[in-house]
């Protein structure tokens, strides 16, 4: 496990999820988590909604959580430890400059608060669904010419 402070105020968590698969062979794999505090600021991002984003900051603690995974597969035991530090690297070759960028916390903030209210959206949805199925519902239907005296 290897952690770093971001200079956006997100921590970078990597995490070697590798196991074997069978024989000498591996499935190597990186999990690679970033985690954002949030603060008062991100409650004023929707001030429309802000019943919403109280129930919204309620749900994630205070923190958002964003993870990538990375996995290689059928790797030899004795490579295993030279892929696992190529995911690493490309980590932080490819992703650390979004993941540092001082955006990144209020992009990750909006994506995973528009996918709360489509959740909560479609959950209300479907209540309201059932609920007018059950009340469309005329009761059992008559299958009494189906039986003979």
């Amino acid at each position: 496990m290897n952690k770093k402070e971001l200079s956006n105020g997100a921590r970078l968590t990597l995490f070697d999820a590798s196991r074997k698969i069978t024989g000498d062979r591996w499935l190597v794999k990186l999990r690679c988590e970033v985690a954002v505090s949030l603060s008062e600021d991100f409650s004023k991002r929707y001030p429309d909604d802000t019943e919403s984003v109280a129930s919204f900051l309620h749900e994630t603690k205070n923190i958002l959580s964003h993870c990538t995974i990375m996995e290689r597969h059928f790797i030899a035991e004795d490579e295993k430890e030279n892929v696992l530090g190529e995911l690493v690297s490309n980590i932080y070759m490819t992703k650390m400059g979004y993941f540092e960028s001082p955006v990144f916390p209020q992009k990750l903030f909006d994506k995973l608060f528009k996918e709360f209210i489509t959740r909560k959206q479609d959950t209300s949805s479907l209540l309201r669904d059932s609920t007018e199925e059950i009340q469309d519902d005329d009761g059992p239907a008559d299958f009494s010419f189906c039986f003979k005296d």
